[in-house]
């Protein structure tokens, strides 16, 4: 396995955090299956030698809203870096200061700064034990950006799928806490972006070891790709953030 590193904090709840469900609405339901990594060259982003998975992660899902929206965007080091420093303090010349990234807190800069000029509206919790909900986030809003706990079995299977496992490798966050966007599923399997490459992993593993999700809003890709979210209240989100 290359080497590679880890990076996102412990999860954190914020009551002021909104949740998905409170603003589905409609009847349809998402396809079978998704997949909007296909074809993407994407990019380590300092990720091998730093603990930035947190903004590598968000660069990894504007890429994707950028590609399938027509507006390719290819982030740079110096962008998921920029943003770590940003966030964090991170000094590359202090290597005390590569602690790792809240999620939570990242979001709030996706949404008042962004990356390389790629914001978002909005964000919202999802369930990720809801296979519902994480196949809508990815199928109309692009992906889902979410924290695992990796159990150090998953170090021997990057590069193939990331399965469950048994023994004392198999303990949630054996190897530690790490932040990836997904990007496509199926019946059996679903996707996601890390370490410059595509990533398979189980449903069984996202539910056993994912400790938190959110499905982020970028409005240009929604009126881009046509995935205009009609199962939305977006009036009543955008009411509601403006009264936190």
């Amino acid at each position: 396995m290359v080497d590679v590193k880890l990076g996102k904090k412990a999860a954190r709840q914020d009551s002021r955090t909104v949740s998905y469900s409170s603003y589905r609405t409609g009847l349809a339901t998402a396809p079978e299956h998704a997949h909007w990594g296909h074809g993407l060259s994407f990019a380590m982003l300092g990720n091998a030698q730093y603990g930035d998975c947190v903004e590598a992660g968000y660069a990894h899902q504007a890429q994707i809203w950028g590609g399938r929206a027509g507006s390719p965007f290819a982030p740079t080091d110096a962008e998921a870096l920029g943003a770590y420093t940003a966030i964090t303090g991170f000094n590359p010349s202090v290597p005390s200061t590569d602690q790792g990234t809240d999620i939570l807190t990242a979001l709030g800069y996706w949404k008042s700064t962004g990356l390389g000029g790629q914001k978002i509206t909005a964000y919202a919790t999802v369930k990720p034990q809801n296979r519902a909900q994480v196949s809508e986030s990815i199928a109309w809003y692009g992906g889902a950006y979410i924290g695992i706990q990796l159990p150090k079995s998953a170090q021997a299977q990057v590069g193939s799928q990331w399965t469950v496992t048994t023994g004392p490798d198999a303990v949630a966050g054996s190897w530690g806490g790490h932040c990836v966007p997904l990007c496509g599923y199926d019946q059996n399997a679903l996707w996601c972006v890390t370490w410059g490459a595509l990533q398979a992993m189980t449903w069984e593993f996202l539910t056993t070891y994912c400790d938190e999700a959110y499905v982020m809003l970028a409005t240009e890709w929604i009126a881009a790709s046509g995935e205009a979210p009609s199962n939305l209240a977006w009036g009543q989100l955008m009411a509601d953030l403006a009264n936190l």
